[in-house]
């Protein structure tokens, strides 16, 4: 997926492409997804996205993983960890 690459940052994950049909029976557009972490030394995000009728995982998904995994890795955002009472 070069459409994910982030310089500096490795990140490890898995494109796909699943067929969509419609109700007629006809193609509505396939769904493209993308499962990434980030990164692969000592993942700190995983995510997993998926673009209805986006076509392949590679050009429609994996973008927004980049973009995800940027906005995470490079802007640091403050995440509260989840706590039981």
């Amino acid at each position: 997926a070069y459409g994910s690459r982030i310089e500096g940052i490795s990140m490890g994950g898995k494109t796909g492409t699943a067929q969509s049909v419609g109700g007629d029976k006809k193609s509505q557009g396939d769904h493209a997804w993308f499962i990434a972490f980030a990164p692969t030394e000592n993942a700190s995000i995983a995510m997993a996205v998926l673009v209805e009728h986006g076509g392949h995982g590679s050009s429609a998904a994996a973008p927004v993983a980049k973009a995800m995994a940027e906005t995470f890795l490079k802007e640091k955002p403050t995440v509260k960890e989840a706590r039981n009472p």
